[in-house]
């Protein structure tokens, strides 16, 4: 009996590759560099940003290892405000950051992740927590260091992300098949809180992500690619992930790094470390 043109069709497009099916096409516009971080040393190796409160009109960042353990208050231009050093804290390998609530209800809080291991020998890493400063060129007093460890060994990471309605935190490390990690709360800022792996990511290289501050939307990146995913209802990570992400080629930059959304998660923010240019341009990928 002679096979159909149906059943062939059907054969291919069963036989075909999963990553040779089209990715799904995240809610974004295809970005412009909207300004470029002024020149600063410090900021050289911007690792990590996140959106401020509304009344300090910028985003919060900051470098990774071997640089000043201070956050600093750029416009969305880059223009440099303000910065604030966090007392009592070391810049191992700060990696990411990102800012929402806390464990006092109506205060805002940045969680600064220490969380960079690129040889793999670190025991434990950690998240440090302190209030939102109000002020700026200021010592933030007060920082909790809530002390993270990975099950089965050490692990590589540049990804931290704060679920604003559960206040767990996620680490996604840098690996060819990224991994997350969950920290639920309440971690024990007196003791040594152990990871939970609860999904692995089909994203070679992360190096950054932030959840929008309702908590229904997630972005993960590597050097290229913006991975984009929707919460449905309350919906748990792991089955957030469980689902496959929304993509969007994200624009040249020297190494990017960095990705927050806005404030009103109208859209998201990505910049880079120089790597030797003269130039970290911001980009803007507006919200469809």
């Amino acid at each position: 009996m002679k096979k159909t043109l149906a059943f062939y069709c059907f054969f291919i497009l069963f036989a075909c590759k999963k990553d040779k099916i089209p990715a799904l096409l995240a809610p974004f516009d295809n970005g412009g560099k909207v300004g470029q971080i002024a020149t600063n040393p410090n900021l050289a190796e911007l690792s990590g940003m996140a959106a401020a409160a509304e009344n300090l009109h910028g985003y919060w960042a900051h470098s990774d290892g071997g640089n000043p353990d201070k956050v600093f208050l750029l416009d969305s231009l880059g223009n440099l405000l303000g910065s604030n050093k966090l007392k009592n804290t070391s810049n191992k390998d700060w990696e990411d950051i990102c800012a929402g609530p806390g464990p006092v209800s109506g205060k805002r809080y940045l969680y600064i992740g220490d969380i960079g291991d690129n040889q793999t020998g670190r025991d434990t890493v950690c998240v440090y927590r302190c209030i939102e400063p109000t002020v700026l060129n200021t010592d933030i007093s007060g920082v909790e260091k809530i002390a993270l460890r990975f099950p089965g060994g050490s692990a590589n990471a540049e990804t931290l992300m704060l679920d604003p309605v559960t206040l767990d935190l996620f680490i996604v490390t840098k690996e060819s098949r990224a991994r997350v990690f969950r920290a639920k709360f309440p971690y024990n800022p007196l003791a040594v809180n152990d990871l939970e792996q609860i999904a692995e990511l089909g994203i070679e290289k992360a190096t950054g992500g932030d959840i929008s501050p309702d908590g229904t939307e997630v972005v993960i990146r590597n050097k290229a690619t913006l991975f984009y995913w929707k919460r449905i209802q309350r919906e748990s990570f792991d089955q957030i992930f469980a689902r496959q992400a929304a993509e969007l080629t994200l624009l040249d930059e020297p190494q990017g790094e960095a990705i927050c959304f806005n404030l009103w998660a109208t859209g998201v923010l990505t910049s880079s470390e120089s790597a030797g240019s003269t130039v970290q341009p911001i980009h803007f990928y507006q919200k469809k």
